[in-house]
């Protein structure tokens, strides 16, 4: 009798490819997601402080309002390098596989490249 073998089996290359293709996709749609809702806060803030600044609200309230943008401001860069990041790296697997062309997950990294390049910085 043989003895059973411990590793699982191998998937095949293509289904490996589509997994990373569908996993680094996710992260890129929602990183992008969460850069554009933190830059939406930040200009709601900044509304917010102008009002109050206008309507000549008490200086503590504006205040603790100038810290939650600060917070709001200082988390942008980091989101920016990680989408920056997370699209590098499904750019570079689009680019070097084009045995999956076809499929869904394929389409689907390529719209999203398209869709977040405009906010990609250098």
């Amino acid at each position: 009798m043989r003895p059973k073998s411990i590793c699982p089996p191998v998937k095949n290359m293509s289904e490996t490819r589509l997994k990373q293709l569908r996993i680094k996709t996710g992260v890129l749609k929602r990183c992008c997601k969460e850069l554009i809702s933190y830059q939406k806060e930040a200009d709601q803030i900044q509304e917010k402080i102008k009002k109050m600044q206008d309507e000549g609200q008490d200086v503590y309230y504006i205040k603790k309002q100038d810290l939650l943008l600060q917070e709001t401001q200082n988390v942008i860069p980091d989101c920016q390098k990680r989408l920056n990041s997370a699209f590098q790296d499904l750019k570079t697997l689009v680019d070097e596989d084009k045995s999956v062309e076809e499929s869904e997950e394929y389409q689907a990294a390529s719209t999203s490249l398209q869709d977040t390049s405009s906010h990609i910085t250098a």
